[in-house]
């Protein structure tokens, strides 16, 4: 035995097949998006700050449903275009990024661009997202600075000391 088909819900719009019946035991399934979970996706990109005709930007990790200027998940670096200093241009956070990059999020095309520029690149699988923080080696006196060599010096001229300023309050006129 069939039974005919249910109509619709008002507002979800016609049926598909309003023509065919449907068998009895055989439940109509609510039709859903194709992705029955949703898709979150971190984006690595830029948070305008500055103000007009002076731009700065910091470089975030943001859920991509997020607006331009919304909450970040973390905070990455900062670009300065405005700076003349190329190295003081752009400040990264290598190690930070590269996590970011790790666990599948995705750069916007102006941060790729710097990435690249600064060399910054996903790790490959097994190798540790943590770059080391460079040592600064201590300045080792080479042996020719250590022997003076003689040289030909003015004499020196006797300067009295500068006047020290006076502690008392200013005098009043």
């Amino acid at each position: 035995m069939t039974r005919p088909r249910r109509e619709a819900a008002v507002g979800s719009g016609p049926a598909l097949f309003p023509d065919r019946e449907v068998p009895d035991g055989l439940a109509m399934r609510p039709s859903r998006p194709f992705f029955s979970r949703s898709r979150r996706v971190v984006r690595i990109r830029m948070k305008s700050f500055g103000r007009r005709h002076r731009p700065f930007y910091r470089i975030c990790a943001m859920d991509s449903r997020t607006g331009r200027d919304g909450t970040a998940i973390e905070e990455l670096g900062h670009y300065d275009p405005m700076v003349r200093n190329l190295e003081a241009r752009t400040v990264l956070k290598v190690s930070r990024i590269r996590y970011w990059l790790s666990v599948g999020a995705q750069p916007s095309e102006k941060v790729a661009a710097i990435l690249k520029r600064k060399n910054v690149t996903k790790p490959a699988p097994g190798e540790d997202w943590n770059v080391p923080e460079p040592t600064p080696t201590p300045a080792t006196p080479s042996p020719s600075t250590l022997t003076p060599t003689p040289t030909a010096t003015a004499p020196a001229t006797a300067t009295a000391p500068a006047a020290p300023a006076p502690a008392g309050p200013p005098a009043a006129t």
